[in-house]
């Protein structure tokens, strides 16, 4: 979701039901409890229909955690931030 411009916060508060699929947009709630909508790109849409298609639960959040799913935390968000950072460094090759 780095394409919409989303804070952590927005991204943990999106809804399956707060898309819209035709314009590739999405009703983000930020501080104060507003609204907006954003707009993310093609490759975030096809990875957006391939997680969400993947799901076999009904939980209404659309980033939720895999054992007994329920929407995720900012700080597990953060978390999964700073495992794909540690994988990139060690992965990635050195001169």
């Amino acid at each position: 979701m780095f394409s919409t411009g989303c804070g952590i916060g927005e991204i943990v508060s999106l809804e399956k039901n707060c898309i819209n699929w035709s314009n590739r947009s999405a009703i983000a709630r930020g501080k104060g409890d507003k609204e907006r909508e954003v707009y993310f790109n093609i490759r975030c849409d096809i990875w957006l229909r391939r997680y969400i298609d993947s799901r076999t639960d009904k939980d209404p959040a659309i980033f939720v955690t895999e054992r007994y799913p329920h929407r995720m935390s900012i700080a597990q968000i953060l978390n999964g931030f700073q495992v794909v950072q540690v994988l990139i460094k060690k992965f990635t090759p050195t001169n």
